[in-house]
């Protein structure tokens, strides 16, 4: 049963772990995303500046989505 969920689960969670990834590159090197223009609204302005934050949660959360779905279908294998 677990094997099914792993299936359909693990694809989104990788791509959650990859964009995290990468917003922690772009926070840390400056490169990947063009920042705002000056009069950009604020939401866009908080993207920008929180993008290194946003992706330690991505990754940590993601991280441990995957570990437990591979706990969870070692279990049900044995």
């Amino acid at each position: 049963m677990y094997w099914l969920i792993l299936i359909f689960s693990i694809f989104p969670l990788l791509a959650f772990f990859v964009s995290g990834i990468f917003l922690i590159y772009s926070a840390i090197t400056g490169k990947g995303m063009t920042p705002p223009e000056p009069g950009a609204r604020l939401a866009i302005v908080l993207r920008y500046k929180l993008r290194g934050l946003f992706g330690v949660v991505f990754t940590i959360v993601s991280a441990f989505g995957i570990w437990r779905l591979a706990t969870l279908g070692l279990q049900d294998l044995m």
